[in-house]
C-alpha cells in the first residue's frame, strides 16, 4: 500500500479526521486521503452549491412576484405607496444578488463539485489521466489539490472584487 504524507487545508473542519492527525500530518493511505479529504472536499462544495442555488431562487422568486404585483397595482391604480413598496422590493432583492452572487457561486461550486467527483471516479476506474500513469495516487492528489486551489484562488479575488466595489 502506497503511504502519501499530506498536510490538511480545508474550509471548514474535517469531521472525520481528530485535529491530533491533521497537526502531525500523519501518513496516510490513499483511501484516508480520499476519505478525509477528497470526499470530505466534495460534500463542502456539494452542499454549498445547493445552499446557493437556493439563495439565488429565492431571491429571484421574490423579484418576480414583486414585479408582478407591481404591474399589477399600477394597472388597477391601487395605493401608489403599495406600488412604490413593491418597485422598491425589486430594486432591493436585485441589490442582494448582484452584491451576493449567488448564481456565481452557485455555478463555481457545481463545477468543483463535478470536476472532483470525475477525478475520483477515474481514479477508481483507472481511466483517462490515471490508466497509464505510474503514479496513480499523486497525480490524483495534486489534480485533487489542483482544482481545489484553484477555487480559493478565485474566491481569494471575487473577495477583493467586492471589496472594492464596497468602498467605491
Amino acid at each position: 500500500m502506497v503511504k502519501i504524507k499530506y498536510i490538511f487545508k480545508s474550509k471548514d473542519k474535517i469531521k472525520s479526521a481528530t485535529q491530533e492527525q491533521i497537526d502531525n500530518s500523519l501518513n496516510l493511505s490513499i483511501s484516508d486521503f480520499m476519505k478525509y479529504r477528497l470526499t470530505d472536499q466534495i460534500d463542502w462544495y456539494d452542499h454549498k452549491s445547493t445552499f446557493m442555488k437556493k439563495r439565488y431562487q429565492f431571491w429571484k422568486k421574490f423579484t418576480f412576484v414583486c414585479a408582478a404585483l407591481t404591474t399589477l397595482s399600477a394597472g388597477i391604480n391601487f395605493n401608489k405607496v403599495v406600488t412604490l413598496f413593491f418597485a422598491a422590493a425589486i430594486g432591493l432583492s436585485e441589490s442582494i444578488l448582484s452584491l451576493q452572487k449567488y448564481q456565481e457561486l452557485w455555478i463555481n461550486y457545481r463545477t468543483i463539485t463535478e470536476l472532483l467527483r470525475k477525478e475520483r471516479i477515474m481514479f477508481q476506474t483507472k481511466t483517462g489521466v490515471y490508466q497509464n500513469s505510474d503514479y496513480p495516487e499523486t497525480d490524483l492528489i495534486e489534480r485533487s489539490e489542483a482544482i481545489i486551489s484553484s477555487e480559493n484562488i478565485n474566491w481569494s479575488n471575487l473577495e477583493s472584487n467586492n471589496k472594492d466595489k464596497r468602498k467605491s
